[in-house]
C-alpha cells in the first residue's frame, strides 16, 4: 500500500467531521452530502488553508458560481448554506458569526437571475455585504417560509444563556456524546427562535406541536430529523425546564420512504476496496470487516484494539462499549 500523505488524510477527516456536524445539526444525510460537496468545491477553488480565507474570498466564489450557466437557483442557495455551516459551525471563524450571510445570498441570486435573463426582483442587484459586518437581520414570519433551521437571531444565545447552560449540564450528567449535546442545543435554539417569531413568550405543548408540523410542512424534513427534534424537545422540557412534556396529540409526521437496502456483491466490494490505499483503505477495511460506524472508526485508539484475541472494543453512547471482531 502507498501511504496517504498527511495533508490528504487531514482533508478527508475534515470533510467526515463536517458531514457529522451537519447531521448533528438536524440536516438530512442526503442534504448533508451535497453541502459537503459544495464546501469541497470552494476548498479546491483557490490555494491556501480554509481557515485563512475571509468573507471576501467567499463572496468572490459565490459571484463566480452565480454566473455559471449550468446551475439552478436552488443550487446557489445551497452553496451559500454550505459555506455558512462550514465557517460558522465547523471552523468557528469569528468573521462568519458576524457576517451578513442573508445579504450575500441575495447578492448572488441577483447576479444569477441577471445571468439567466430572468427579471430580477429589483432593477439593480442588492449590494453585497461588507466584509465582517454584523448581521442584525432576524426572521419575521416563519410561517411564510423563513429558514428556521438556518437563521438564529444573534442575541438568542445570550438571552437564554442560563437555560442552555443547564441543558448542557443535564446532558453531561448522563454522559451523552458531544454530538448529542450539539444537536440538542441546536434544536433548542431553533425552537426558541420559532417561538419568538410567532409571539410565544412561554413555550408549551401547542408550540412544540406547531414547530414539529412546521418542520414537515414548510421544510420537508425527513422522519429521522423530525424524530430528533422531538427527542430534543422532550429532553428540554423534562430536564432543563423540569416540567414534563405533555401529550402532543396527533400531529403531522414525516413519511418514512419505503425502499429496499442496496447491498454490494462480493466482487463489487473487492473492486471498491482495491481502488483504495493507505489510511483510507485501512478505514474502509475496518468498516466492512468489523461492522463499525464511520465515527466509531475515526475515534478508534490503539488501546481499543486487542491483537491477541482479534477484538476491537467499540465505545458507544453513554460510555457503553461492545466488542467486535478484528478482521484479518
Amino acid at each position: 500500500m502507498e501511504p496517504v500523505k498527511g495533508k490528504e488524510t487531514g482533508t478527508v477527516r475534515l470533510w467526515l467531521l463536517f458531514h457529522e456536524r451537519l447531521i448533528g445539526l438536524g440536516i438530512d444525510p442526503k442534504q448533508a452530502d451535497w453541502l459537503v460537496k459544495w464546501a469541497e468545491g470552494f476548498a479546491k477553488s483557490m490555494k491556501g488553508p480554509l481557515a485563512s480565507r475571509t468573507s471576501a474570498d467567499v463572496l468572490r466564489y459565490l459571484e463566480k458560481l452565480a454566473k455559471s450557466p449550468n446551475l439552478k437557483e436552488w443550487q446557489v442557495k445551497q452553496a451559500v448554506q454550505a459555506l455558512q455551516h462550514l465557517y460558522q459551525d465547523q471552523l468557528d471563524a469569528a468573521w462568519a458569526r458576524k457576517w451578513q450571510w442573508d445579504k450575500a445570498e441575495s447578492h448572488a441570486l441577483a447576479l444569477f437571475r441577471q445571468q439567466a435573463d430572468a427579471p430580477p426582483a429589483e432593477s439593480q442587484p442588492p449590494h453585497p455585504p461588507a466584509p465582517d459586518t454584523p448581521n442584525t437581520h432576524a426572521p419575521e414570519n416563519f410561517r411564510a417560509g423563513e429558514k428556521v433551521l438556518d437563521h438564529i437571531p444573534p442575541d438568542l444565545k445570550g438571552e437564554h444563556a442560563d437555560l442552555l447552560a443547564k441543558l448542557k449540564l443535564e446532558i453531561c450528567k448522563r454522559h451523552y456524546s458531544i454530538r448529542t449535546e450539539e444537536s440538542y442545543v441546536a434544536w433548542t435554539l431553533r425552537f426558541l427562535s420559532y417561538c419568538r417569531a410567532n409571539g410565544a413568550a412561554e413555550p408549551r405543548e401547542p408550540e412544540v406541536k406547531a414547530f414539529l408540523e412546521y418542520l414537515v410542512e414548510n421544510r420537508q424534513v425527513s422522519a429521522s430529523t423530525q424524530s430528533q427534534a422531538l427527542n430534543a424537545m422532550a429532553f428540554l422540557f423534562n430536564n432543563a425546564w423540569e416540567r414534563p412534556l405533555g401529550d402532543l396529540g396527533t400531529f403531522t409526521r414525516s413519511r418514512r420512504p419505503k425502499k429496499l437496502p442496496e447491498v454490494l456483491s462480493f466482487p463489487e466490494i473487492e473492486r471498491l476496496l482495491g481502488e483504495l490505499s493507505g489510511t483510507t483503505a485501512l478505514m474502509a477495511g475496518l468498516l466492512y470487516g468489523s461492522g463499525l460506524r464511520l465515527m466509531e472508526c475515526i475515534r478508534l485508539r490503539v488501546k481499543d484494539i486487542d491483537f491477541e484475541y482479534h477484538q476491537i472494543k467499540v465505545w458507544g453512547k453513554g460510555q457503553k462499549h461492545r466488542p467486535t471482531m478484528l478482521p484479518e
